[in-house]
């Protein structure tokens, strides 16, 4: 094979023409896109430049997702036509920014075929995206801390680029461009300190004591990004107009129920299980085997022997960024979730193509090259199987949006009320103009990721999950507004319709 880069780039292609196919056949993914976690971003940006609403009306989450997601989606914005396209567009520019940054991160780290290597990458991902395993559709998400995960990919690149960097003011350059980028960072999302910052650190301070890390070096570089993690940290609750409290407390106590509950996120379904299982056992592998070979360094390397220290170092941040962020998990009061421990799913895709290209073998890059098309081919034909089956679509109006469309309109629903997991996306899929304003929001007159704009006086209609509903709502409401005149089941979801106006605000707040 003459050129194997070109034949690993059309892999990666490959891999994203088969992400645009389930797309636009709205297959595969359309679950994942548009639940009420993903699209409360584009519902920020439409209700700014379609509504005229105001940043000032709105509570994010304390992981406000902000940087790059932002960025990202206002390019998304101005280049997709309407809801559909941009989240397409989206999903595109996360990819490619992912590829370009993994790119950077090896050619710091000293990877001849960078190329290969980060294509390679990006087309197993992609795959396992189609695939449906646990935690890669946030390759293609927002607000689910794929972006903290790029932010951390950046942080590598300038520590490893400033450990290589002798000129004074050089250094000093890239020792402020690490503390601005930990604020930012740590602003962003709390996970960044976690699974970024504490391995640094860790390391450094095993380099001070191995003697490999000046103890100037490690002191500087502790001084800046420790404080730097703090301020990044307190600047939600200074920045944000509506900070929503969220502090974790230190909760060993309930660590057994969390590490089975945890556990159980592996069996989402027969292809995650395997993989998920095989990831966790590269991560540790690959960990382990990296704290050997950086502390032994062995003096006669040999062809097949892992040699890149830079790559190694990536390895150990990989295990320990796993074990701290599994540790917040089961030692306190956060909650556990499987989309927290992101270094256990991405990094031994990451790692494992490096690895491959490092190695002394010649026909080690044509493999890997020719494993990033073959792996682009199976994205597509899964994203081809989508068109044939279910057709091309320009838009995404499932038919249970429909039905509550077709119901507002037949009964007069202005404003409905409704749980977390329906209000987004009925809102922002509707074509009949209803607004759908979260229940517990207004009960508590506390919001979560919601604009104060969206509260009104009185309320016409309550939807909820057709499977796992909350009755305690529907029963509050009935003692509010009485019999309702209307139960409308719309495949997933359930509307409750009462008179215009029968829900007063002010009688649910009461309550």
């Amino acid at each position: 094979m003459r050129n194997p880069s070109v034949t690993a780039i059309l892999g990666t292609v490959l891999g994203i023409v088969g992400i645009i196919a389930a797309y636009v056949s709205n297959s595969r993914l359309m679950g994942a896109l548009f639940n009420a976690d993903a699209i409360q971003m584009p519902a920020v940006f439409a209700d700014l430049f379609e509504r005229g609403g105001s940043f000032s009306d709105w509570t994010i989450a304390p992981a406000p997702a902000i940087v790059p997601e932002y960025g990202l989606y206002a390019v998304a914005y101005i280049v997709g036509v309407n809801l559909f396209g941009r989240v397409l567009v989206y999903s595109i520019l996360q990819i490619a920014t992912l590829w370009i940054l993994l790119f950077a991160l090896a050619r710091v780290v000293g990877v001849k075929n960078a190329v290969i290597s980060s294509s390679l990458t990006v087309t197993i991902m992609s795959l396992f995206c189609m695939l449906n395993v646990q935690n890669f559709f946030q390759l293609v998400q927002s607000a689910f801390h794929f972006g903290g995960f790029l932010m951390q990919l950046i942080l590598l690149i300038l520590v490893l680029s400033a450990h290589r960097v002798h000129q004074r003011r050089r250094r000093i350059a890239f020792i402020a461009g690490i503390g601005l980028l930990v604020v930012v960072g740590s602003f962003n999302d709390a996970l960044f300190i976690i699974q970024a910052v504490v391995p640094l650190v860790i390391i450094v301070l095993a380099g001070v004591a191995l003697r490999r890390i000046a103890w100037r070096e490690a002191v500087i570089f502790t001084a800046v990004v420790v404080p730097c993690s703090y301020v990044g940290l307190k600047l939600y609750s200074r920045l944000m107009p509506h900070p929503v409290t969220n502090v974790r407390t230190f909760d060993p106590s309930g660590a057994g129920n969390d590490l089975t509950e945890f556990g159980s996120y592996f069996g989402m379904n027969e292809i995650s299980l395997p993989v998920v299982v095989t990831l966790f056992l590269l991560t540790c592998v690959l960990g382990v085997s990296a704290v050997f070979l950086l502390v032994k360094r062995p003096t006669t390397p040999s062809r097949l022997l892992w040699t890149n220290q830079g790559s190694q170092v990536l390895a150990v941040v990989a295990l320990l960024g796993t074990a701290t962020s599994i540790g917040a998990m089961l030692l306190t009061s956060a909650e556990v979730n499987a989309r927290y421990a992101l270094p256990l799913y991405y990094w031994p895709c990451i790692l494992v193509p490096m690895i491959m290209v490092e190695l002394r073998i010649v026909w080690m890059n044509v493999a890997a090259a020719v494993a990033s098309l073959a792996l682009g081919v199976a994205s597509t034909g899964l994203g081809v199987s989508g068109i044939v089956n279910e057709g091309l679509h320009a838009d995404y109006y499932p038919t249970w949006e429909q039905c509550i469309d077709s119901a507002a309109e037949n009964f007069h629903v202005s404003h409905a009320l409704g749980t977390y997991w329906v209000t987004k996306p009925v809102q922002e899929l509707s074509r009949s103009g209803i607004t759908v304003t979260n229940v517990p929001d207004v009960q508590s007159q506390q919001f979560w990721i919601a604009s104060s704009k969206n509260q009104f006086d009185s309320y016409d209609a309550f939807i909820d999950k057709k499977k796992n509903p909350t009755p305690e709502y529907l029963d509050l409401l009935i003692k509010i507004a009485g019999k309702p005149v209307k139960t409308v089941k719309c495949d997933r979801v359930t509307m409750t319709i009462w008179a215009p106006g029968s829900i007063a605000a002010a009688d649910l707040i009461q309550k």
